[in-house]
């Protein structure tokens, strides 16, 4: 956020991050094979996921989030806090 690279938006469902109109360009200045190997990663999550509605995702994020592991365990309390 600081090099302008991402923009957050506040919506209804919650706070998403976004690229902005520099994304791009720096992304196309990086050529590591990591950066390579993350791009492709990158597209293969917006192919999956972008069909999905918010509360698809959701669910989906739900019945698996004991897979991801410890990363999210802090974002599964969150959830439990929703739910009360």
């Amino acid at each position: 956020m600081s090099r302008n690279l991402v923009e957050r938006q506040f919506k209804e469902a919650g706070i998403v991050y976004v690229a902005t109109e520099h994304t791009g360009a720096y992304l196309d200045t990086l050529s590591a094979q990591y950066t390579q190997a993350l791009r492709d990663r990158a597209a293969w999550l917006v192919s999956f996921f972008e069909p999905m509605t918010d509360r698809e995702l959701d669910e989906y994020a739900r019945s698996h989030i004991d897979r991801w592991g410890a990363e999210f365990e802090m974002e599964s309390v969150l959830w439990l806090e929703d739910d009360v």
